[in-house]
């Protein structure tokens, strides 16, 4: 057929020469070299297909140069702007070169395709030849593309997990990543070497928080790897803090964000904010330490602040059973008026719950606890005060919403200061663009260690009730933050609606503020 096609294309080709420049248009069809016509952006789509199978047919007969002919495929092949059914063909017929120069190139392409390869039929065939051809050093790219959550599609029955099983038979998927995470190894071609290993361990990471959403695998696996004196040198530092952090705060950091947040409140700073950390850390682990049976279930390193406030304000929250703070939260909750979010309803995860009852089943002891503080904190004067201050401050800028952090007063501070201070910080220029859109600065997180939240005004109006509660946003935000996140929204000038959400999506409604 494209033999056929090629002496018509031969013939318009001749025919638009002899009518002269009158005639010239762009290419719309075939000219005969397969090469030519398949980078045609002009073509239809089946005609480029076509000329990549007949070029390969070419190839594969000593007729076409390969390494010109995998040069042009190569380059569309990584093109988001070609086409998926021309990417697929090339992509296909690339990873089937048996070649052994092809074979090697192919291992190449697909290393540095997959980390970034979002169309899921391309990643399909990427990840069936690395897992029939054995290419094991595909193992980290593999990782990074599975760490990519797909809506609907159950992690499973992923391609690439079926390619990594391949590769190493007889491992625990658990192990492989974790592997991954303790050494990335080197990158593949175009990927510099630093941000490679960074971001291959965060990927890893994220990759297990979901294969491993209760912490029991990693944390065993740092057992494992304790004592280990061949660790990669910039892998030693990370398993140490998660160590410390598993053993003086009984938790493993989720996602990425919560790692380097770890990281943060261990490392980073000026020598002011080491010093506060380093005392914030010693009190959160001997209050964690007190703690005993269905108390250090689910804990998360969000939960640390609260339960450290607790241990030194509030110290008949730290001996109560689970059954007994919910109580005392219920009672708290259950003669103030909750509103329920009635636009915007996307968040699949939770169907917009929004009462406590909703979730009871599911909050942990410290879950509860931290409710109970977030409670506390939001009804502290100082607090209350500082929140419609934002909320006025928020309504006079129009193309971005405010927000910042809550967090108790370091140690040593003024008396008469108030237990909790509210801390604004406006987004950046390059942040703003929706006047109902917070975005989080690096700023904001780079001084939020020892915050227990974060926060965001919903008060670009001051009647509000019909977006009260977290968007599709926040609760995003705060599953990736691994934070426990607060919302307020303006229901009038001197009210002011709560909301308390957990990284998990559960969100609940601690009722109204007033001025």
């Amino acid at each position: 057929m494209y033999a056929r096609r090629r002496i018509t294309g031969a013939l318009v080709l001749a025919l638009s020469v002899i009518g002269g420049s009158g005639c010239r248009s762009n290419q719309t069809h075939p000219t005969g070299d397969p090469l030519l016509d398949l980078r045609n952006p002009d073509l239809a789509v089946r005609d480029r297909v076509e000329a990549a199978e007949f070029a390969w047919t070419e190839v594969e007969g000593g007729a076409r140069d390969r390494d010109e002919t995998r040069a042009a495929m190569r380059d569309l092949a990584r093109s988001i702007s070609t086409p998926l059914p021309i990417r697929e063909q090339i992509v296909r017929t690339l990873m089937n070169d048996r070649s052994p120069e092809g074979r090697a190139e192919s291992r190449a392409l697909a290393g540095a395709m997959l980390p970034r390869e979002r169309e899921r039929t391309i990643v399909a065939i990427l990840s069936q030849a690395a897992g029939e051809n054995g290419w094991g050093e595909l193992t980290s790219p593999l990782v990074r593309s599975y760490a990519r959550p797909i809506d609907d599609v159950d992690d499973g029955i992923r391609t690439e997990r079926a390619a990594i099983e391949a590769l190493h038979p007889g491992e625990t998927l658990g192990a492989v990543v974790f592997d991954v995470f303790l050494e990335p190894g080197p990158p593949p071609p175009g990927w510099d070497d630093a941000r490679w290993r960074e971001g291959t361990r965060d990927d890893a990471w994220e990759l297990l928080s979901r294969l491993d959403p209760g912490g029991e695998v990693r944390s065993s696996l740092l057992l494992r790897v304790g004592g280990q004196v061949d660790l990669p040198a910039d892998a030693t530092g990370i398993v140490n803090d998660l160590r410390r952090c598993l053993h003086e705060l009984a938790c493993v950091p989720q996602t990425s964000m919560e790692l380097a947040w770890l990281r943060s409140l261990l490392h980073e700073g000026s020598a002011d904010e080491r010093q506060k950390n380093e005392a914030w850390w010693r009190d959160a682990a001997g209050a964690v330490a007190t703690l005993e049976g269905e108390q250090r279930n689910g804990l998360e390193l969000r939960h640390a602040e609260a339960v450290r406030w607790a241990s030194v304000n509030r110290s008949d929250w730290i001996t109560a059973s689970r059954p007994r703070l919910l109580a005392e939260l219920d009672t708290r909750l259950g003669g103030r008026t909750v509103h329920r979010r009635t636009k915007e309803l996307r968040v699949k995860r939770t169907g917009r719950a929004y009462r406590l009852r909703d979730w009871a089943d599911r909050l942990d002891w410290a879950d509860l606890l931290t409710l109970l503080v977030v409670d506390e904190a939001v009804h502290d004067p100082a607090v209350v005060e500082r929140v419609f201050l934002y909320a006025d401050a928020d309504r006079d800028d129009n193309d971005t919403s405010y927000g910042g952090t809550l967090q108790g007063r370091d140690a040593g501070s003024e008396s008469g200061e108030g237990d909790w201070r509210l801390i604004l910080f406006r987004p950046r220029a390059r942040d703003r663009g929706r006047d109902e859109l917070f975005v989080v600065g690096e700023d904001m997180v780079r001084y939020s260690d020892r915050a227990l939240a974060h926060y965001r005004l919903n008060a670009w109006s001051t009647r509000l009730s019909e977006v009260a509660g977290p968007s599709e946003d926040d609760i995003s935000q705060a599953h990736r933050s691994g934070r426990t996140g607060i919302v307020f929204t303006s229901l009038s000038g001197d009210r002011m609606n709560v909301d308390c959400i957990a990284p998990d999506g559960s969100s609940v409604d601690l009722g109204e503020i007033r001025r």
